[in-house]
């Protein structure tokens, strides 16, 4: 019984000693670190980061998620190709479909956006899109995506609701999206020759019929 109260003693002893121990490290050894990067593209942009503590006794080496890294302390941000609304916010996407950056109002008024596609946060820290997105949804964007006359129309591609948005509030309700994708030259001819707020669906066999 002595012994395995001296044991409890023991441990407790070790214990506090090592909470004593931390608190002296946090308070005298660390120091707050301030993360000021500058981007270089067609413009210079400085990027400042939250502040937080690190040990003084390492180097702490920072890279920003779903960025490359290259040669002399340099990293590689991968550019924003298309802006998602995800969980009420809007971002911008990469061409290999992972968030790497907020999208401001000005571009979200200014460029189409997508909304119903679903993310995860991945094994590096970088939000990847989802698996549970159907197959061919990467397929469906990269092709409406490719071509300017078409993108220039669009002001919203609903995944969740599966509909179309052109803009002058003109809708296509789209019951199969692989399909509907390879007939671009058909949203200028219905752009080109609507009116205003019209409603149109796609149907599964590919036949467009107006709504009256």
């Amino acid at each position: 019984m002595k012994i395995r109260v001296s044991l409890i003693l023991i441990f407790l002893i070790c214990f506090i000693a090592m909470v004593f121990v931390n608190f002296v490290i946090q308070i005298y050894f660390t120091k707050p670190i301030t993360m000021e990067l500058e981007a270089v593209g067609k413009e210079k942009i400085g990027l400042k980061y939250p502040t937080y503590l690190a040990s003084v006794f390492k180097s702490v080496d920072f890279y920003p998620p779903t960025s490359n890294d290259l040669p002399g302390y340099r990293f590689y941000i991968k550019p924003g190709i298309y802006i998602v609304n995800y969980l009420n916010n809007y971002y911008w996407v990469s061409e290999d479909f992972l968030i790497v950056d907020f999208a401001s109002k000005d571009e979200i008024m200014t460029t189409p956006f997508l909304s119903g596609v679903d993310f995860y946060l991945g094994e590096k820290g970088e939000f990847e899109i989802s698996e549970n997105n159907p197959e061919w949804m990467k397929e469906v964007i990269e092709r409406l995506y490719d071509d300017e006359s078409v993108l220039k129309l669009i002001s919203l591609i609903d995944f969740e609701n599966n509909v179309l948005y052109l803009k002058r509030g003109i809708r296509i309700q789209v019951f199969n999206w692989k399909n509907f994708s390879y007939y671009k030259d058909k949203i200028v001819e219905i752009y080109d020759d609507s009116p205003d707020m019209q409603k149109y669906l796609y149907k599964e066999n590919g036949d467009m019929q107006r709504v009256r």
